[in-house]
């Protein structure tokens, strides 16, 4: 990012809907960012021209600075669930590089504040994705140490790195009723089951042990509000469900659309499933965004006041009954 000249005031008034935000909580979601925020994401900005972010990108926008998407690209981020975050711990994370980016809901439901530090670079890039990589969990790290102040708020970190190759668009068609009913074909209840993780570090009973760490993640974003202006409500309505019915679980983001995600213990289950889902997804031109994101680290922070479950709680993941492809 260029050196900039902020209007603080313009920033500040911008409107939920302007921003396109929706379900935003607020009206204008950034009222509250200080002068001290915003030196702090302009000076990041300007130190990484690959960083990205909610505060960033809604900076670049109101002083004129074209926000450009490489492509191929490789994506490194590091994300924040935590149930809630006063005004100082903000800061210090914002001054990290975290911005930001909550949600209109998350599971598990007790996390309602979402922090992102996120680096978008071009693929054919290696030694400056070596340099973001050590950048990314060196930040991570310290912002651990940060969150550990405040044991008031417990939560979960995870790291990600994924490019194009795992990445695919939402097209430019209509959802219709045939591409719903394949994608059912690839997604019966019976191949995976979910699993809780234990919230104790020692006593697991029925759940898999607090110790188990995802390996990926497989999220298909469901444009609910291009349904309802593209009269495919039906469909996505079926969709919707079908995910559900297959364990998927779902987040609502604040722009207003479902993601459906399934964390696995194995990555190439992940990859595997995104691949047939892609096949019938980009044939049909489907507005379905889908992703599956390797996670190289996860670890939660703080605890939870109830001795019976002290650990933070974490989403569930699935175990797969039979090998896909199989009946």
């Amino acid at each position: 990012m260029a050196p900039l000249f902020v209007d603080a005031e313009a920033l500040r008034t911008t409107t939920a809907i302007s921003a396109g935000l929706p379900l935003c909580r607020t009206p204008f979601p950034f009222a509250d960012v200080s002068d001290q925020e915003i030196h702090a994401v302009v000076g990041l900005g300007e130190e990484f021209p690959e960083k990205r972010g909610r505060l960033t990108d809604a900076i670049a926008a109101s002083s004129g600075m074209p926000v450009r998407r490489p492509a191929p690209i490789t994506i490194l981020e590091s994300h924040i669930d935590i149930t809630e975050a006063s005004r100082e711990l903000r800061g210090e994370l914002i001054g990290l590089g975290f911005e930001p980016d909550d949600f209109y809901r998350l599971h598990p439901a007790c996390y309602l504040r979402h922090f992102t530090l996120q680096f978008f670079l071009p693929t054919a890039s290696p030694r400056r994705r070596s340099e973001l990589h050590r950048e990314l969990v060196s930040r991570s790290r310290r912002a651990l140490e940060v969150l550990k102040s405040y044991p008031q708020f417990y939560g979960y970190m995870e790291l990600e790195v994924y490019g194009s190759k795992s990445i695919h668009r939402a097209g430019p068609g209509q959802l219709r009723a045939e591409t719903v009913e394949q994608i059912g074909h690839l997604l019966p209840q019976q191949r995976f089951r979910m699993r809780e993780i234990a919230n104790h570090p020692v006593e697991a009973g029925v759940n898999l042990p607090a110790a188990t760490v995802k390996a990926a993640d497989l999220h298909v974003k469901v444009h609910t509000h291009h349904a309802a202006s593209h009269g495919s409500a039906a469909a996505t309505a079926e969709l919707m469900e079908i995910l559900t019915t297959a364990n998927f679980y779902e987040i609502v983001s604040e722009a207003g659309n479902s993601i459906f995600t399934a964390q696995f213990l194995e990555p190439q289950l992940a990859k595997l499933l995104y691949s047939r889902l892609h096949g019938v997804i980009a044939a049909s031109g489907a507005p379905i965004n889908i992703c599956w994101e390797p996670c190289i680290s996860f670890v939660r922070f703080g605890s939870v006041p109830d001795e019976r479950a002290p650990l933070p709680p974490v989403p569930p993941v699935l175990v797969p009954l039979s090998k896909i492809g199989e009946t």
